[in-house]
């Protein structure tokens, strides 16, 4: 949970003040790097370990789960899959390895388990993923292909995907993997900022476009509506 603390201060500092893409975007902080190289010898380098938040008919349910699955405000995005003709569930995900071009394994994974886990599903906070993908970071901010390499390989093997070997940029493998692995993490946002991505469903002329690093405010209507924001409940 340190390293990826430390990597998520490292991109705050570079989101702020908001306004402006990064001209470097890549986190290489050797603290990081240490704390990665740490947990990864405790849980193995090849172990798809996770610590998890997990829910089930005995404990409070996942509101977000409860959303999408059982009051379907919400949904996965356009992003990630084909939504059903009611535009409201989850048809297929689209969401594809840019070297495979089949549906990433790994975003797959995350969607069909919130969907099916329903209210109950589980929530990751860090996992032996995410530390490959901050040793790959830094190892590609430092020019370093081989040890980035290494570390996206690592990470591939865990889905059975077949290994890089330079058939996409480097840069833009990181960026598809960090999506895939870690939908639903809360990490995509300043991944869009940091890397000059906007989404899809981002307004010209609005914050989101022209102020790289503003964080999203709570809507009118729902702080108007929302009784634990309003103070009434």
């Amino acid at each position: 949970q340190r390293a990826r603390t430390r990597h998520a201060r490292a991109v705050w500092r570079k989101l702020n003040p908001p306004g402006t893409v990064p001209a470097e975007p890549l986190i290489d902080d050797p603290a990081m790097v240490a704390d990665a190289q740490a947990a990864l010898s405790l849980v193995g380098l090849n172990n798809d370990w996770k610590y998890r938040f997990t829910y089930s008919s005995s404990t409070v349910a996942n509101n977000w789960g409860a959303w999408v699955n059982e009051r379907l405000e919400l949904r996965f995005s356009n992003a990630y899959v084909r939504p059903t003709s009611d535009d409201k569930k989850v048809a297929a995900v689209t969401l594809a390895d840019p070297i495979t071009g089949q549906p990433s394994p790994a975003a797959a994974a995350i969607i069909n388990e919130a969907v099916t886990t329903r209210q109950y599903g589980p929530i990751t906070v860090v996992s032996a993923r995410e530390l490959h993908l901050l040793l790959a970071e830094a190892s590609l901010a430092a020019n370093d292909l081989a040890g980035f390499t290494t570390h996206i390989n690592r990470l591939r093997a865990l889905d059975g995907l077949p290994p890089y070997a330079g058939q996409v940029p480097a840069r833009d493998l990181l960026i598809h993997s960090r999506q895939a692995n870690l939908l639903y993490q809360g990490r995509r946002l300043n991944d869009h900022y940091r890397f000059g991505i906007p989404s899809y469903q981002w307004l010209d002329g609005k914050e989101a476009k022209a102020r790289p690093g503003t964080k999203f405010p709570i809507t009118f209507v729902e702080r108007t509506s929302n009784c634990h924001i309003a103070g009434k409940c």
